[in-house]
């Protein structure tokens, strides 16, 4: 029984270990692990444990040679073959127990003729069956030279078929199989390519006879055990060679430079077809941009079948009062996004879907706005890489800032980009939640009522935060400046409101340190007031804060004289101190603050 460990053993091994990878072409290969010499005929480009980074196919299809020689190393495979009619061959070796115990297979099957139709009129089918194999056709094959295990089946885990001959070497499995690199059955061609292989190009040295051993049927405790043990190889073999199948496939066939040639096409298509087939457009583009874009994407849990679906929905959501060129654009802008890092991308890219239905029966302005914003971030824009698309880094920003200036909003595209480069600063200062955290709360701020626009009033001054240490503060002096420029030349009241709103928002949730002064006026200022209106003065005084002085549009109110009154008439008594996250006043020998329990400092 012996041999029935033998079958499961190796066509766990092969039926699951199939990669696509490129190295040099034809040639002689000694393997020493498995006493085996190939030659290889030069239609045939090859991969082994000893091909390097230098190597032409490698460079040319962009293999991470690292991730595939740990591949190999962690699955007992030695040498990959392919040639360009896509007819693969892949070598495995492979030792335990089992392989140790029939050493070799074609002196034990000339010794135990009988023994192959013992194991074939038995239950070793189930046990395949059992382990997710669909064995089709199990023959014993006789070359010149050796007895090899024939298989034909379907894995119907991994949804590939494959076709193996397997035998047993000086105690090494020794194997060779074929499998589509699409979910499609096995070629004629592909079948004869690969027994032509066997025949003409495989032999072994130095092989060692069967010992005198005694060999009985009463074994099938340890065979039921290795069967066992069969199983448990094809669920981690799977774990990683599955997955490598399905993240690479794509990429070994399509160099990067046809790629980019088929994605500027598609991109073309867009434009001009994009009201009759929209979607087929840009799930082609999907998956041509995967050919190259797919490395980190294995520790984010973040699937193809995944994103596929994300699209379907962000296409769905938005083709409604969007341009073709905002759909071409946004498609990008969002793919960049989704894959610069795969794991902090995955997050917040599903929060920005999850904002978009939670948006889908308002006006497409939030949308458009929240898609916007979120690619605009610092950390998370398209501004720094998409090399992929022949796009260099001047040339995206001016298309993403025209996409902008498309959007019929009363958000506009430029503020929001502005107000970003002024909040960016402060993911620099201590206790400040990472950018992923930031841009999550901005995107949720960004979709509060409207009303809430109507509490902010222009930024008052950059020059109090200098009391608060910031490091690098010549940055944040000049992005704010970038920001007053604008304000000063381009923004609406509303436009400055929304400004207010954001460093006000960011003060509430306690992720900006104010002085005592500042805090104070913004709070008075975004709790009394909506109807401000903003008159520019001249400041007279370097060491006084007065960029700004605010006057009412609607009548004075009762507290008004509190509102409009100077810095240094903010204080408070001598007795009291403010606290620094939420800006209550608290007696002077205060530890902790009384309503939000922050540590006073």
């Amino acid at each position: 029984m012996k041999k029935k460990v033998v079958l499961v053993i190796l066509f766990v091994i092969l039926l699951l270990t199939s990669v696509n990878v490129y190295a040099a072409r034809g040639g002689k290969y000694t393997f020493e692990e498995g006493n085996l010499k190939l030659t290889v005929p030069s239609n045939y480009v090859i991969f082994t444990r000893d091909t390097t980074s230098k190597d032409a196919d490698i460079k040319k299809y962009e293999i991470d040679i690292e991730q595939l020689q740990k591949l190999y190393e962690e699955k007992n495979i030695y040498a990959n073959l392919i040639t360009d009619k896509n007819s693969e061959i892949l070598v495995v070796i492979y030792q335990d127990s089992s392989s140790r115990d029939i050493p070799n297979l074609t002196e034990y099957l000339k010794k135990y003729p009988d023994e192959f139709d013992k194991i074939k009129s038995g239950s070793v089918i189930k046990d395949f069956e059992k382990a997710g194999f669909q064995v089709s056709s199990m023959t014993l094959y006789k070359n010149s030279s050796y007895y090899y295990l024939h298989f034909e089946g379907y894995n119907s885990i991994s949804k590939n078929y494959a076709e193996m001959y397997i035998t047993t070497i000086n105690g090494k499995f020794v194997g060779f199989s074929t499998i589509p690199l699409e979910d499609t059955k096995i070629t004629s061609a592909q079948k004869t390519a690969l027994k032509n292989f066997v025949d003409k190009d495989v032999s072994f040295y130095d092989v060692q006879p069967l010992p005198v051993k005694r060999y009985s049927n009463s074994d099938s405790p340890f065979e039921a055990a290795l069967i066992g043990g069969a199983t448990a190889l094809f669920f981690s073999i799977a774990g990683g060679i599955i997955a490598f199948i399905k993240r690479k496939a794509n990429s070994v066939h399509i160099p990067k430079e046809t790629a980019i040639e088929k994605l500027e096409a598609i991109d073309q298509d867009i434009s001009q077809n994009l009201d009759n087939n929209y979607k087929t457009i840009i799930k082609e583009a999907l998956a041509l941009d995967i050919n190259f874009q797919i490395t980190n994407i294995e520790h984010s849990n973040f699937t193809l079948g995944n994103k596929e679906k994300m699209y379907d929905e962000w296409i769905l959501l938005n083709n409604e009062g969007m341009s073709k060129d905002d759909v071409k654009k946004g498609y990008f802008l969002l793919n960049y996004f989704i894959e610069t890092e795969a794991g902090k991308s995955a997050k917040i890219a599903e929060k920005l879907l999850e904002v978009n239905k939670l948006n889908h029966y308002s006006d497409n302005r939030e949308k458009r706005d929240i898609i916007k914003l979120a690619n605009s971030y610092n950390d998370f824009n398209p501004l720094t890489f998409i090399e992929e698309y022949s796009f260099n880094k001047k040339n995206i920003k001016n298309e993403f800032i025209d996409w902008q200036k498309t959007l019929d909003s009363q958000l506009t595209g430029e503020v929001l980009k502005e107000s970003f480069k002024y909040l960016d600063y402060f993911t620099e200062a201590e206790e400040m939640e990472t950018a992923e955290s930031i841009a999550n709360r901005i995107i949720k701020l960004c979709a509060e009522p409207k009303e809430l626009y109507n509490k902010a009033i222009s930024l008052y001054s950059y020059e109090p935060l200098k009391e608060e240490g910031y490091k690098s503060l010549s940055k944040a002096t000049d992005d704010f400046l970038i920001w007053q420029d604008l304000k000063d030349t381009d923004l609406s009241i509303k436009d400055i409101q929304i400004g207010y709103l954001l460093l006000y928002y960011f003060y509430k949730e306690g992720y900006l340190s104010l002085s005592k002064k500042t805090s104070v006026k913004l709070i008075r200022i975004m709790e009394s007031r909506s109807d401000i209106v903003v008159k520019e003065n001249i400041a007279t005084d370097n060491n006084i804060v007065s960029n700004s002085t605010l006057a009412f549009a609607t009548e004075p109110q009762a507290d008004s004289a509190e509102i409009t009154e100077t810095a240094d008439d903010i204080k408070g008594d001598k007795g009291h101190i403010f606290c620094r996250k939420c800006g209550s006043m608290l007696l002077g020998d205060s530890v902790f603050c009384n309503k939000c329990g922050t540590k006073i400092l």
